[in-house]
């Protein structure tokens, strides 16, 4: 998994390469994209902020479509929250992401 992963000077929270070997490395701001190219990988992108809300969705929406510009085949896009609404979590599924409610309340 890579931090604060660098697509088109936008940062994804985290990218996760789920058929690479974990190497345990660290690679600063944007040179990250360059050590760790996502052209021609399966991605799993990651997301986050406290409430599921538009803003997050969009935010996961557009990464999505920058990360297959870049080349990368995504396999999932999960949006992880402390809190949602019924109708957020159903938005979010409708548009092909994987909301994740962390401790809802």
């Amino acid at each position: 998994m890579v931090w604060e992963y660098c697509i088109e000077d936008r940062f994804v929270d985290a990218v996760l390469f789920p058929y690479r070997q974990p190497h345990g490395t660290e690679a600063p701001g944007k040179s990250v994209a360059t050590r760790y190219p996502i052209s021609g990988e399966t991605i799993v992108l990651c997301e986050s902020k406290d409430t599921l809300n538009p803003e997050l969705i969009g935010q996961a929406l557009v990464y999505r479509q920058l990360a297959i510009a870049a080349g990368a085949e995504v396999r999932e896009v999960f949006v992880f929250s402390e809190n949602a609404t019924s109708s957020m979590r159903r938005i979010a599924k409708e548009l092909g992401l994987c909301p994740e409610v962390l401790c809802d309340t």
